[in-house]
């Protein structure tokens, strides 16, 4: 996987994931503490990844 200059891995998933959060926390389908929520992304090679959101966050 090549990452631009100056761009993190998955940045777009990142964000397309906070979004994800938010509306699951505005609807209260969960608590803080309520879990993980994550995504698989896979690259131009092939090569699956998860994006998770952290612990307690």
């Amino acid at each position: 996987m090549i990452i631009p200059k100056g761009r993190i891995p998955f940045e777009f998933e990142r964000e397309d994931l906070a979004k994800v959060v938010r509306l699951v926390m505005e609807r209260r389908d969960t608590t803080v503490v309520g879990g993980n929520i994550s995504i698989r992304v896979t690259d131009d090679t092939g090569k699956d990844y998860l994006v998770m959101t952290p612990t307690m966050m």
